[in-house]
């Protein structure tokens, strides 16, 4: 009974322009792996599923700017192939952030030890809006999504991403969202579930059907 949603729709549906199924979900890829594009989007097409993808751009402009492409090993989407990810109308392309993956000089896109809130906010600002011309550049649409580089956010990051037209944040942390309309800060910190590799599809299932069963009791 689930149904998989965009996160723009999420969105739409928080602000009060839109609606959502009764079991609304969303699948997040991060990074921008080109083994999303070779193996995922053939298997979301069949099941007429949908997902998000967040892409880092200096992987991007690396993978494009070498031509080392098109290997679901190692290889990171080039320009071209986000484009055609989103073109499909099965992905929504969101930021992760031009080159702010990374544990250090900054821990993702947290500030570092002594920068003043007025120069984080400038490198916050440069890094994302980066990104965003490069995505523009390749497929005319700017995106709305951000994931957080290992989930770490903020109250400044979040104005800073709210400012450049971010309508939807996503972190780490675990855990169902219980979204209502008019309730749009909420939208700035989305928990996600990791998919481990060290349990199994059915546990991974079963801990989400628990939590979503102890979020609607809740309600």
């Amino acid at each position: 009974g689930y149904e998989f949603v965009f996160p723009s729709e999420v969105a739409e549906f928080v602000s009060g322009e839109g609606s959502l199924p009764e079991k609304p979900v969303m699948l997040t890829f991060d990074d921008g792996h080109y083994n999303n594009l070779y193996y995922g989007l053939p298997i979301l097409e069949k099941y007429g599923a949908k997902a998000n993808i967040n892409i880092i751009g200096r992987f991007s402009e690396y993978t494009t700017a070498s031509g080392d492409v098109d290997n679901p090993n190692y290889s990171h989407l080039t320009w071209e192939e986000i484009a055609t990810m989103w073109d499909s109308g099965v992905f929504e392309v969101g930021n992760h952030t031009y080159d702010m993956h990374n544990y250090k000089p900054r821990y993702g896109i947290a500030p570092k030890s002594g920068e003043s809130e007025e120069a984080y906010r400038a490198a916050l600002k440069s890094d994302i809006s980066r990104l965003q011309e490069k995505i523009y550049a390749a497929a005319n649409r700017y995106p709305t999504t951000f994931a957080y580089p290992f989930g770490k956010y903020n109250d400044v990051a979040r104005e800073v991403l709210a400012s450049l037209g971010f309508t939807v944040m996503m972190t780490c942390n675990e855990g169902v969202n219980v979204l209502r309309k008019g309730e749009t800060e909420r939208l700035s910190y989305i928990r996600r579930y990791n998919r481990s590799g060290r349990y199994s599809t059915r546990d991974f299932l079963d801990r989400i059907a628990r939590d979503e069963k102890k979020a609607r009791e809740s309600l």
